[in-house]
């Protein structure tokens, strides 16, 4: 029987969500600027700056999460049967389910600013708003700038990677 409804009814797996396609939105010029090694400053809307900040740096970004989440259940049975007399059985066995876990990327797309008092991200969930003074490091890799605070590490993908690099050296 189980072979037959694993073949009939086969095990529905959530599948894995895609990452969203993100396009740049900061302006040309200041991507030259920033790349040549000048410290542009950006006028943003919506984004309520402190007294003396300035934004550096700001784009559309992807910050991503890794989870355990459920992904099915799995099966295992033990057992016989003896047949005593016609029509008549002893029947012994065992059974217990388990609960597959795996490894999913959670993806929240939002703008990445980068001032020079603070990091933000900016989304309708899962948005962050952390000093530079809490920064204990940061690396790039691919397209993600990886940060690592005091509390907390955050993996966030961007598409011109290499002026969020540069920004953070200068600020570092």
């Amino acid at each position: 029987m189980g072979f037959l409804k694993n073949l009939l009814l086969p095990q529905v797996t959530k599948p894995q969500p895609t990452m969203p396609i993100v396009v740049t939105g900061l302006p040309q010029t200041a991507i030259f600027a920033i790349l040549s090694g000048k410290k542009p400053k950006l006028k943003v809307n919506k984004l309520k700056l402190l007294k003396g900040e300035e934004c550096g740096f700001f784009d559309h970004a992807v910050r991503v999460d890794e989870k355990l989440r459920v992904v099915g259940n799995q099966k295992t049975r033990n057992g016989f049967s003896i047949r005593i007399i016609s029509g008549v059985y002893y029947r012994t066995g065992a059974g217990n389910t388990m609960t597959v876990r795996d490894k999913v990327q959670d993806y929240q797309e939002g703008k990445l600013y980068i001032t020079n008092k603070r990091i933000i991200f900016s989304a309708s969930a899962k948005s962050f708003s952390k000093r530079l003074t809490d920064l204990i490091s940061y690396n790039t890799q691919d397209n993600y700038l990886i940060l690592q605070f005091e509390k907390g590490n955050y993996c966030i993908y961007l598409p011109v990677i290499h002026c969020a690099d540069q920004v953070m050296q200068d600020l570092m």
